[in-house]
């Protein structure tokens, strides 16, 4: 029988670093919604953080952000300490980056790896923009 914060009932957010800065936001959703189902929900902000680079993979042809993606992302300060982790990106459009980020995770030991990608609703605009406006 698992109690909270132990077993099948503790999750690990992973939010995919972006430079539209809505991971926070998205995560912060997420988690209160998972707490009120009665899970216990960690977050691991720099879990994967973005190398140096400045590329945009929007911008590249779709075989190409495959190969770049994986040079994009590497792993961070990242503790496996649930034995379900989820990925957390705003969009999925290639699945490129999501791809990337889960290979990064399961070479750090977690073998539950899903991904989400949360879209944001019209009244959560004025949330976003200040996330958007943020230094």
């Amino acid at each position: 029988k698992d109690s909270v914060g132990t077993g099948s009932r503790h999750i690990t957010l992973v939010p995919v670093p972006s430079c539209h800065r809505r991971s926070p936001y998205l995560v912060t959703r997420l988690c209160a919604e998972l707490e009120s189902l009665g899970y216990f929900v960690s977050v691991a902000h720099h879990g994967i953080e973005r190398n140096n680079s400045t590329i945009q993979l929007k911008d590249l042809d779709w075989f190409v952000r495959r190969q770049e993606a994986h040079r994009l992302f590497v792993r961070g300060r990242l503790r496996v300490d649930s034995p379900i982790v989820i990925l957390v990106d705003d969009v999925v459009t290639s699945g490129a980056t999501m791809r990337a980020c889960c290979e990064l995770l399961r070479s750090a030991g977690f073998h539950s790896v899903y991904g989400v990608a949360i879209c944001a609703c019209p009244e959560d605009a004025p949330l976003l923009d200040v996330y958007n406006r943020a230094p």
